[in-house]
């Protein structure tokens, strides 16, 4: 028992410093305070400033219909829905997905929350490159990983192979990759990413285990 209400859990996400000064950005600040005033562009969290195109409004208020009894039910991972999904992934990619290639989430906080926990337990390590996306240390931390921060190559923003490969122990279980890098905007080269796959099959083989690349 920590004393307090709530979980050691809960407490440990709520005491990470960047957690808390990305808070205190986005609620006690002159930005909270000004991001609403007419003619602010706000480009901190990525949201549109333009209205939703017509025709997304109405493909939702379509789906809004109910076609069977069941429509508002609990849904798991529907099958038209992936097999929507994977049509459109193939023909806007040109990668042969196929259904059972996928699994539908709530978004992508959801995703990689979900991913981490299916592949890793308390006390396992997941690697991420800083700077990171916010949330990644939260989700970690949140699902009893441990994260573990390398740098990247500050000439080029581009991973750093040594870095990660030096970071890598008997417990990690995850890297975490982002391309397009937010916030760096970096696209990583292919033949840095088939590096990058190619140290990690190493060492998988290395440590008898699998990592998740995310």
């Amino acid at each position: 028992m920590t004393g307090s209400p709530a979980s050691r859990r809960a407490l440990g996400v709520a005491s990470i410093p960047s957690f808390q000064r990305i808070n205190a950005f986005l609620n006690d600040s002159t930005y909270s305070r000004r991001r609403h005033l007419h003619g602010t562009c706000d480009f901190t969290l990525g949201n549109p400033h333009q209205m939703p195109q017509a025709a997304y409004v109405e493909t939702l208020a379509d789906a809004v219909h109910p076609r069977d009894d069941q429509w508002f039910a609990y849904k798991t991972n529907e099958i038209d829905a992936r097999e929507a999904a994977a049509e459109s992934l193939a023909r806007w990619l040109g990668v042969p997905f196929r259904p059972e290639d996928l699994y539908l989430t709530t978004g992508g906080f959801t995703a990689i929350a979900l991913a981490l926990k299916a592949v890793a337990d308390p006390g396992d390590e997941v690697i991420y490159s800083l700077p990171p996306w916010f949330l990644y240390e939260p989700l970690a931390v949140e699902a009893g990983l441990v994260p573990v921060k390398v740098r990247i190559d500050l000439q080029t923003f581009d991973l750093d192979l040594a870095a990660i490969e030096a970071a890598i122990t008997p417990r990690t279980r995850a890297v975490i990759i982002n391309s397009p890098n937010n916030p760096t905007g970096r696209i990583y080269p292919p033949e840095l990413l088939q590096s990058l796959a190619g140290l990690l099959e190493e060492a998988s083989v290395f440590y008898g285990m699998s990592f998740l690349l995310l």
